[in-house]
């Protein structure tokens, strides 16, 4: 449905001088004609500030439309990296929260494609999201290569823990300082697995919430959108 609009320029001016001279007759009376000559001045100052006044009212529209036009641009251009950061967050965490051992860990992090040095985890993280944006891209892939450092000591302390359990099978064929050494050892690295499992969690945990900044910041860009998108197209219907 076509919405309303404001008469033009023309129209607007008569009707103002219509109405200028209605009241003028209401407070004065009757008026001579010859008099009326010395409002041209006046009218014609009120009607050109008129035009001007609506001119800049237009051209302050299409400036905001064009800048408005071009934050919707760049909002579509972003979402579909957000979407995608998202999404690998939220695939993480569900196939490592249950990982308790850490036999295999790194294995399960790598099969996600993700694994190696700091340098090419890097780029890891940017051939699963090329399309995301660089700041949220490096925020994910701290997060992501810290629950991985979290994962590789882990699997480290039961590497070797099961080493010495392995070794010390076999108690009589220790010397009994020596075996009551491995066996500290041992109790130690499953103290030292309980606090490392405990930082896997807690990164896991960094892993959600920067899935669930992802989310707002997508929230406020498609609400964000959608406002623009109202606002450009009643521009675009009261130019019809």
């Amino acid at each position: 449905m076509r919405r309303p609009t404001l008469p033009g320029l023309p129209t607007f001016a008569a009707l103002m001088l219509a109405a200028m001279i209605a009241v003028w007759l209401g407070v004065a009376g009757p008026v001579e004609l010859a008099k009326i000559k010395g409002w041209q001045t006046l009218i014609a100052a009120f009607v050109a500030a008129a035009g001007i006044y609506f001119a800049a009212r237009n051209v302050s529209r299409q400036i905001r439309i064009t800048i408005l036009s071009r934050e919707e641009g760049r909002i579509e251009k972003q979402l579909p990296g957000l979407y995608d950061a998202q999404n690998l967050c939220d695939s993480i965490v569900p196939r490592l929260r249950p990982i308790r051992a850490f036999f295999g860990v790194v294995s399960a992090v790598n099969a996600l494609g993700l694994g190696g040095t700091p340098k090419s985890f890097e780029d890891d993280v940017e051939a699963l999201l090329p399309v995301t944006d660089a700041a949220t891209r490096r925020s994910v892939t701290s997060a992501l290569f810290e629950m991985y450092s979290r994962a590789i000591t882990a699997q480290g302390s039961r590497v070797l823990q099961t080493e010495l359990e392995t070794q010390s099978a076999r108690r009589e064929e220790w010397e009994p300082s020596d075996y009551a050494k491995v066996r500290a050892d041992i109790a130690a690295l499953s103290r030292m697995l309980i606090a490392q499992g405990n930082d896997f969690q807690r990164a896991l945990d960094r892993i959600e919430r920067e899935s669930a900044a992802i989310a707002r910041k997508i929230d406020v860009n498609e609400r964000r959108s959608a406002r623009i998108r109202r606002e450009i197209e009643t521009f675009f219907e009261d130019e019809e």
